[in-house]
């Protein structure tokens, strides 16, 4: 397992911007704005490339606190929905600062956005990625067998919420951007 903190202060990619923690029912939500970047970043989903990270962007992070996943709504510089990106992990918690951190174990689900006719979002296929680096954490003994096998069924959990519309976390962020 890594641990990690939301918001990107170690991003090699990330040159300035700015972020704001807000506490949740459920969790805490990070809003982060990118105001200057070293370079743009680049994701795949199922082939297909799309900038992710730029200049104007803005990543809003959801960590749920009793849940074994966080999640990543990526939005473009006009405020566009791009991508999902939810983080598998082994458990989620506040620093004392109050910025939510992860125990993150390697295997991540994304799927893309795209906006509809009347403004609604539409989920694209999702896929679980970074299955190696998951296999090489189990070979490693950085995760046990239960660990890895916990890890693969919250992917699979996630794909399922993801694909039939019913993931309360992308609700959360939806509802906190159209009160923000």
């Amino acid at each position: 397992m890594r641990w990690r903190r939301h918001e990107l202060q170690r991003w090699e990619r990330w040159k300035d911007g700015s972020f704001q923690v807000l506490q949740v029912p459920d969790g805490v939500i990070v809003d982060f704005r990118i105001s200057e970047v070293h370079a743009p970043f680049v994701s795949t989903v199922r082939g297909e490339g799309r900038t992710i990270f730029d200049v104007g962007f803005r990543w809003v992070y959801f960590t749920p606190l009793a849940q074994q996943h966080s999640v990543i709504l990526v939005l473009d510089a006009a405020n566009v929905p791009l991508q999902v990106y939810v983080d598998i992990t082994q458990g989620n918690r506040l620093d004392p600062d109050g910025v939510p951190a992860i125990d993150d174990v390697f295997l991540d689900v994304l799927a893309w956005v795209e906006l509809t006719s009347d403004g609604k979002w539409r989920l694209g296929e999702p896929e679980i990625v970074d299955q190696h680096e998951l296999d090489e954490a189990l070979a490693a003994g950085l995760l046990s067998p239960n660990q890895h096998a916990a890890a693969w069924a919250e992917a699979r959990r996630v794909v399922d919420m993801l694909s039939t519309g019913r993931f309360p976390a992308l609700e959360i962020i939806r509802s906190y951007l159209t009160h923000s």
